[in-house]
């Protein structure tokens, strides 16, 4: 299954998006809505990815098919690292 299919039933509840009025906790919120991942997802890819991976997640996505398919294949690529990083 992939990542996004495993990720497409969480819930607000589950990514802990909470409003605390701080613009940078509004704009994680944003992060982990627009690409449903939970607070450990989003420490890890901040922590671990490139200036260039960086630039690809953040930036907006385009009307391309090729922007969207970059930023999905970046995002697999990281949370794939993430679970090997995290599984015991």
């Amino acid at each position: 299954m992939s990542q996004r299919l495993k990720r497409k039933s969480r819930t607000k509840e589950d990514l802990g998006c909470e409003h605390t009025g701080n613009m940078f906790a509004d704009a994680t919120n944003d992060i982990k809505k627009l690409y449903r991942l939970n607070d450990d997802e989003v420490n890890f890819i901040s922590e671990n990815a490139t200036d260039n991976e960086h630039d690809i997640l953040l930036a907006e996505p385009g009307d391309t098919i090729y922007s969207k398919r970059m930023i999905l294949t970046t995002l697999n690529k990281l949370l794939t690292l993430y679970e090997i990083v995290t599984t015991p």
